[in-house]
């Protein structure tokens, strides 16, 4: 017997159809339905009550989907204010999450850390919490305050600043990233940070669907996968990651990969955050987590960081002169689409008919799209070829990929 899908049992009636069954109706209680004219008072009126039945079952029908997770994720934003980065509506997803699964959508995060900074002068330097602002080169807008009061010592080869991105939201300052400083100190460098800042978006609804269903794992008194799964991304984050109640990490997890031993019976799981592999104290903090929360007895699981895919992109687009597209912005778009393609990466890279593929074609559509959408009226005459990679990329099961991204622009 054929299933049905579930989108068909939820469609809306329309019109047509209420028109319909209402002078089907009509016909079955003896009346002369053939003989209304379609201007006429009778066949009008019955139209309008159609139009009103097919308004109301689109209401009912919205709202009966809106109970499935599945179709609350993928629910059309259609200008709303609330949506998701992707576009999609978040008022059902984050509905359903909480009272069908008792799952909360992960909010928009700052990415917070140290800046390190040089004194070259022989005078002691210091200020207060707020006084300092740094943004990244690299990133327009994102932007970074000291949380903290601060004193360089005079001479100081590097003293520790804290700091936290001024706006919650997606952006990341790299390790080795030097901040400007609209605040400058007397005398002081900022110097090239050593760990990364990372900002996460709100939680999509296509990430939150994700963690909903590996909830169903964590009640598992057998350890599913999907319980370290859901531990390891519903970890909140901190300043400091917190290997102790209530833990939490220093940047989201986004991105978990197991490899289970049947050997030994080991699950190792492999951990990453938006940017690529969790740093030591992260994953020792969710490590400590999986172990409090989720982990029967007889079996070890591990939790360890993913290992870095080192991704260098070579692209070249070919972009009409009139759209006023300049080269710096072809760059800017194509590094940022990149970055966002390697970030939603799963663990391992993407498994077809050959396992843990890193798509080259995938790339030229996520750089393409991004140039295009600078100047839509020009989108169907640019062109984007890549000379890095130039096959698929083969990853390890541990592997994230990390890019570095040089995008020229030849005006046609």
């Amino acid at each position: 017997m054929a299933l049905v899908p579930l989108s068909v049992l939820l469609a809306p009636e329309t019109q047509p159809e209420a028109l319909s069954t209402l002078l089907g109706i009509a016909n079955f209680l003896g009346l002369s339905t053939s003989a209304w004219q379609p201007l006429g008072m009778i066949r009008t009126t019955y139209a309008t009550i159609a139009q009103v039945i097919a308004n109301y079952t689109s209401q009912v029908s919205q709202q009966a989907a809106g109970g499935y997770a599945t179709l609350a994720a993928q629910m059309p934003g259609n200008g709303a204010a609330t949506v998701d980065s992707q576009g999609y509506l978040t008022t059902w997803m984050d509905l359903v999450s909480t009272q069908v699964f008792n799952v909360t959508r992960n909010p928009a995060t700052q990415g917070a850390g140290n800046v390190y900074i040089k004194n070259n002068t022989g005078t002691l330097q210091s200020g207060g919490a707020g006084t300092l602002h740094f943004a990244s080169p690299n990133v327009p807008g994102l932007t970074y305050t000291n949380t903290l009061p601060y004193v360089i010592a005079g001479n100081s080869p590097g003293t520790p600043v804290p700091v936290q991105q001024d706006t919650p939201g997606a952006g990341a300052a790299p390790i080795g990233t030097v901040l400007s400083t609209s605040t400058p100190i007397t005398g002081c460098v900022v110097l090239p940070l050593i760990a990364a800042l990372v900002g996460n978006a709100a939680e999509t609804n296509a990430a939150l669907l994700v963690r909903c269903i590996a909830k169903l794992g964590s009640l598992s008194p057998n350890g599913a996968p999907g319980s370290y799964n859901f531990v390891a991304t519903s970890l909140p984050q901190t300043a400091v990651a917190s290997a102790i109640p209530p833990y939490s990490v220093s940047a989201t997890i986004t991105r978990i990969g197991l490899a289970i031993n049947k050997t030994t019976g080991i699950v190792q799981s492999y951990l990453a955050n938006a940017s690529g592999p969790a740093p030591g104290p992260d994953v020792a903090a969710v490590n400590a987590a999986v172990q409090a929360f989720c982990v029967p007895n007889a079996q070890t699981v591990r939790s360890g960081a993913c290992t870095t895919f080192a991704l260098t992109v070579q692209a070249t687009a070919y972009v009409p002169a009139a759209s006023g597209i300049t080269p710096a912005q072809v760059q800017s778009a194509a590094a940022a689409a990149v970055t966002l393609y390697c970030s939603n990466t799963p663990v391992g890279g993407v498994s077809t008919s050959v396992p843990n593929q890193l798509p080259r074609d995938a790339l030229i559509s996520f750089i393409s799209l991004a140039i295009a959408l600078l100047s839509p009226a020009y989108a169907q005459n640019i062109s984007v070829t890549l000379q890095s990679p130039l096959t698929d990329s083969t990853l390890l099961f541990s592997d994230v990929p990390v890019s570095t991204t040089t995008c020229t622009m030849v005006a046609t």
